[in-house]
């Protein structure tokens, strides 16, 4: 649907998504795209957002599970450093 400003409900799910950033000063300001807006808000809308919801959500995951395995691996580093560091110091007595 394209609503009567011209901006159309993929647009209006883009800039939910945050890619459109060209609209933000546009929809800050149209009663229509506010209009469109207060049906997402309030449940009315009959698009599907949940695409974009999950996409944030799998996103969300994926830097938990980044950041998980970067602090294991750190970890490993360390352990390994101080099995290396006492095995020098041994070599050296």
């Amino acid at each position: 649907m394209t609503l009567a400003c011209g901006v159309t409900d993929a647009e209006i799910r883009r800039f939910l998504d945050g890619g459109a950033v060209e609209l933000e000063n546009h929809v800050g300001t149209c009663e229509h795209c506010q209009a469109r807006l207060d049906e997402v808000w309030s449940g009315a809308f009959e698009g599907d957002l949940s695409p974009a919801v999950l996409r944030t959500l799998e996103f969300d995951q994926f830097v938990m599970d980044t950041v998980e395995m970067a602090a294991g691996v750190g970890a490993r580093m360390v352990r390994a450093l101080m099995v290396y560091l006492g095995a020098q110091e041994e070599a050296d007595r």
